[in-house]
């Protein structure tokens, strides 16, 4: 059976998404592929902002913007080890992919590598000025995919 697959954005618990995803699997007798999506263009907001501001110059600038990358990295990591062993304890077939790239680019690249029955993105809720600021990928992604893709909030 095609696998599905859970989007993660940050390293916040999901554990919403989690269980539908689970409940998916067990469903469709499949396979689940945990996806940790990094964004670059977020940290470069962030930075780009801070400078613009006037809190950075751009030697320390670069090293922030290095080290959210990193820290990001690692809390990526660090929950898709946690998720991928919380599900295999469920007796649910899993593995975890790391990719980058702008969100609904980088998942329907992933759905189409993997050829996956169903995408289940696991969001936190946003403010109307973050939306403003960042977009709705979810949404451009939703209008885009050929599978379903549902989006479970967290908070």
């Amino acid at each position: 059976m095609k696998p599905i697959l859970l989007v993660i954005t940050n390293s916040s618990e999901c554990p919403l998404a989690i269980d539908r995803a689970v409940t998916l699997c067990r469903e469709h007798d499949a396979e689940l592929l945990v996806a940790y999506v990094h964004d670059p263009q977020v940290t470069e907001s962030f930075q780009r902002l801070a400078m613009n501001q006037g809190f950075l110059g751009e030697r320390v600038g670069e090293m922030v913007h290095d080290a959210l990358s990193e820290d990001e990295r690692l809390r990526a990591q660090g929950a898709l080890l946690a998720i991928e062993k919380q599900v295999t304890a469920l007796d649910v077939r899993c593995r975890s992919l790391e990719t980058g790239g702008q969100l609904a680019s980088a998942v329907m690249r992933l759905a189409f590598e993997h050829d996956v029955h169903h995408v289940v993105i696991a969001r936190q809720s946003r403010s109307v000025l973050s939306r403003l600021v960042f977009g709705s990928p979810v949404r451009d992604l939703q209008r885009r995919a050929p599978f379903p893709v549902e989006v479970i909030y967290e908070s």
